[in-house]
């Protein structure tokens, strides 16, 4: 008896309905960024230039630095928030409205990360009748605050499905390599690793500032400011590559130092 030869089925043929088309994704056109450096290091400046942004601001410092350069959100733009739960509500309601098409913005800012995470210490150590985390050794407190916390990110990320996201984050002090990969970031390590494994891009900020010898020029990255003892030479960056032991990361169309302008880095890789 001759063997019987192997009939080959295309899945369109046989699955249908069955198999699905792929849909395909958003998210070729959209990032998940954390912004992170050193306090008074322009971050919010940086990320100030996005026209049509959306603010979920926790810093004391977000709304003043907006107003003095002359780049405040109209009111329906900004979000003045005091915990974490109502960043996650807002995030996913805008992620739903994105989603319906209902939401056409270039980016929503975080301001910052680091806030959040003091603030919702505090309320979670007050929960458990501590005055902090950790001073009750049987019920610390820090499981609880990473389940919470950690929703809190799962909504950004969800949210930068439809828009890009930027997460302003504070810098450790000093470097330590033991606490983990993303050990600079000024949160939780738990948190910190989450946020970490979460965003597309991880972008450090600095600021230099020293007095003028004469022989600089202004450029991209060089403002050359009077001040009431000569002029002073600033210069404002943004590391996509890193910047000695700080971690950073982007895309390859980026240089490894950008100016301090988050608008013209989404425009350089056509994600605005």
């Amino acid at each position: 008896m001759a063997a019987k030869t192997a009939q080959v089925v295309s899945i369109d043929d046989a699955a249908g309905a069955a198999v699905p088309r792929g849909t395909g994704s958003t998210r070729t056109k959209t990032r998940f960024v954390a912004v992170y450096g050193p306090p008074k290091c322009r971050k919010t400046t940086a990320c100030s230039t996005i026209k049509g942004a959306k603010w979920l601001i926790s810093d004391s410092n977000a709304i003043p630095a907006l107003d003095s350069l002359g780049r405040l959100p109209p009111d329906d733009d900004i979000y003045e928030l005091t915990s974490v739960d109502e960043a996650c509500d807002i995030a996913l309601k805008l992620a739903d409205a994105a989603a319906a098409g209902k939401l056409k913005i270039p980016a929503v800012v975080l301001d910052s990360m680091t806030q959040f995470s003091d603030w919702h210490q505090q309320d979670i150590a007050q929960a458990t009748g501590q005055q902090w985390l950790g001073q009750d050794a049987k019920n610390n407190g820090w499981q609880r605050f990473n389940q919470t916390f950690f929703k809190l990110i799962d909504a950004l990320v969800t949210l930068s499905k439809y828009v890009n996201v930027i997460a302003i984050c504070h810098a450790k002090e000093k470097f330590e390599a033991s606490k983990g990969d993303f050990h600079t970031l000024n949160l939780p390590p738990q948190c910190a690793t989450k946020l970490g494994r979460s965003i597309n891009w991880m972008f450090y900020v600095t600021l230099k500032s020293t007095m003028a010898s004469g022989n600089e020029k202004a450029s991209r990255f060089i403002e050359i400011v009077k001040t009431a003892d000569g002029n002073r030479v600033v210069e404002h960056a943004i590391h996509t590559q890193p910047m000695g032991l700080w971690p950073a990361s982007g895309d390859p169309r980026l240089d490894p130092m950008e100016p301090g302008d988050m608008n013209a880095i989404l425009r350089k890789v056509k994600l605005i």
